[in-house]
């Protein structure tokens, strides 16, 4: 990162992204600011917009931080200097953390073509589901290429070509944007922003989930997710341009102790980021040298045995110790094997 930007009088505007990871981000954020200092508003918000426009001059030069969904046009209620963020995330798992959302919640907010969702946990029968929906007209499903949309607010435009809109939004993210992190590289993204804006902790932050149902892209077919993809071209694109521009930012803090020991406390607490670094999967991973991935995977290792042992987490975690013992043994099998081939 290039630019550090000054605390006095800043206030940071956080565009979310649907099924983006963005609540998480957010509380990373706001954990930063006294409470008076935050809001949330726009389509996601416990504010509604009429209630920020109401709002007086001194109120609004307060607020610190403002996050949501279509919350691009709070720099002009304020004198502050604002800098936008958002968070984008892999399209083909947008789509499908959006169709277990609707069966999640039985589609509170929407039913595509009116055909009820399955069951909460069904997650076969809702893949199916969004097949079915993918199939149909695009206007009968969720409307493809969210990001985009989101970061123009351009719902609804039925106008608009693929080519416009990628153009458009990729100049907004390119031009727009103090940072474009990426969800698959949360932490990462967490260091950069660090970089930006100093006066953030990176560390304070707990996993924000909305869907209730977990799921891994790993037990999904290869070509269900690549027509996923398929069915979101623009925001296929912006992810794959936006992500190459993050990794070639963060070589340096890649390498660093501080990072290291961060990233390994992280994957070490979430299941499904274990499973992926078992594989060898590169989805929460950036690029890193065979040196740094061992030291990576010798870490986690660490994080892992330390939460067993530790006397305060022995209750807590005492019904789910086959579980870590059984990572630890696989963390340990690889870090053999990736010493032997060094």
């Amino acid at each position: 990162m290039v630019c550090i930007f000054e605390k006095e009088s800043t206030t940071i505007i956080f565009d979310m992204t649907g099924s983006s990871g963005g609540l998480t981000f957010a509380y990373a954020i706001s954990k930063n600011f006294r409470e008076d200092q935050c809001i949330s508003y726009g389509d996601s918000g416990n504010l509604s917009n009429e209630f920020v426009h109401s709002m007086d001059k001194d109120s609004r030069k307060k607020i610190l931080f403002c996050y949501g969904h279509n919350v691009h046009h709070f720099n002009e209620l304020t004198d502050n200097k604002c800098h936008r963020i958002t968070m984008i995330r892999n399209p083909a798992n947008v789509c499908i953390s959006y169709f277990i959302y609707c069966s999640d919640y039985n589609g509170i907010y929407f039913h595509p073509t009116g055909e009820p969702p399955p069951p909460q946990g069904d997650i076969e029968g809702t893949l199916k589901w969004m097949e079915r929906i993918m199939d149909g007209a695009r206007s009968n499903g969720p409307q493809p290429n969210y990001a985009a949309k989101y970061i123009l607010s351009l719902f609804g435009d039925t106008f608009r070509s693929d080519d416009e809109l990628f153009e458009k939004a990729l100049r907004r993210l390119k031009n727009d944007y103090a940072l474009v992190g990426i969800t698959e590289l949360f932490e990462e993204s967490q260091f950069l922003l660090n970089a930006l804006f100093p006066w953030i902790n990176v560390k304070i932050w707990k996993r924000v989930r909305v869907n209730k149902t977990p799921w891994d892209e790993l037990d999904v077919d290869p070509a269900l997710l690549a027509r996923c993809a398929d069915f979101n071209p623009v925001d296929t694109e912006l992810y794959t341009i936006m992500r190459q521009r993050l990794e070639d930012e963060i070589p340096s803090i890649t390498a660093s102790d501080v990072y290291l020991d961060h990233k390994a406390k992280c994957i070490s607490n979430d299941t499904k980021m274990v499973r992926h670094l078992l594989v060898g999967s590169k989805t929460y991973l950036p690029p890193m040298t065979p040196e740094i991935y061992f030291d990576l995977c010798t870490r986690t290792s660490a994080n892992l045995i330390s939460r067993i042992t530790a006397e305060d987490n022995e209750m807590i975690y005492k019904k789910r110790m086959d579980i870590y013992l059984d990572r630890i043994a696989e963390l340990e099998d690889k870090i053999m094997y990736l010493a032997s081939s060094t």
